[in-house]
């Protein structure tokens, strides 16, 4: 399994919205382990930025990635298309939830009284609704049967994290942000997503301006990224008759032209994660 940010950031195969779907449909009907790498691949550059948003110093890096790698196969098992949010969005709670889950588990400090920990993790929210949100000590302990010293202790190396909408719920790594809409977390994904258009958007750009041809600009704007520029997009034959080559040649020009426009999505994913 990869296990490094160098192998890592190497593997990076950015894949459009649709592609993510249908890798994942491929994935939960088949056990496709091809799919699954796509959808790892793809999903890198994040897994990479909130493994070290979740750096401690007694926990390794790769150990982190490597839970974030975790949280998109458990994404890709369970994502549902129709709900609205993108493969990334939903595999980014569950990315966030594993790094976190693994952090209460093996950083010194919280490890101590991890039981008291989890407890904390997976109810506070439900108390905090119940009780309010200040809600004491005293009831917290009497509510989940623990310790009030221990929750107190607990609570102090927790802090806000505890109540987070991006928390554990339990052991298998579900979050608040996975079941309740909350505006927060909408708010936060439509600014994401409408960064990585505006990213995608000007590589996109950028690339055009370098082709040197009519031929060239046509199949690029109505094949390769009729969706970016919202053309339509035409078949290999009629763009073969209008340049008068055969459609073959059209499919190797796209190909060609597919594949440089890959290697530079992944150059600008790189170099946000860098």
């Amino acid at each position: 399994m990869l296990n490094s940010i160098a192998t890592l950031a190497a593997t990076v195969q950015i894949l459009t919205r649709s592609e993510q779907i249908a890798h994942v449909a491929a994935f939960q009907k088949t056990g496709d382990k091809r799919a699954m790498d796509a959808l790892i691949r793809s999903n890198i550059p994040l897994a990479i930025k909130i493994a070290k948003k979740n750096i401690r110093n007694t926990v390794d890096i790769d150990d982190l990635l490597m839970e974030a790698i975790t949280g998109i196969m458990r994404a890709a098992e369970s994502y549902d298309p129709t709900c609205g949010a993108s493969f990334t969005t939903y595999a980014r709670q569950w990315m966030t939830a594993k790094c976190q889950q693994f952090v209460q588990e093996n950083c010194g400090t919280i490890r101590v009284g991890s039981r008291v920990a989890r407890k904390l993790y997976a109810s506070l929210p439900r108390l905090r609704r119940q009780f309010g949100h200040d809600v004491d000590i005293a009831t917290i302990a009497k509510e989940l049967d623990l310790d009030a010293s221990s929750v107190e202790s607990a609570l102090s190396l927790l802090g806000k994290r505890a109540a987070s909408l991006n928390a554990p719920l339990n052991s298998e790594g579900a979050t608040v942000a996975n079941i309740v809409a909350d505006n927060k977390i909408l708010a936060e994904e439509k600014a994401i997503r409408s960064e990585n258009s505006r990213n995608i958007s000007e590589v996109v750009n950028i690339f055009k301006q370098t082709l040197k041809s009519d031929r060239d600009v046509k199949i690029f704007t109505h094949r390769v990224a009729s969706e970016v520029f919202e053309n339509d997009k035409l078949t290999t034959v009629e763009l073969a008759s209008e340049f008068n080559v055969s459609k073959q040649r059209i499919a190797q020009i796209e190909k060609a032209m597919t594949m440089k426009l890959k290697f530079a999505l992944q150059k600008c994913a790189l170099a946000v994660v860098n």
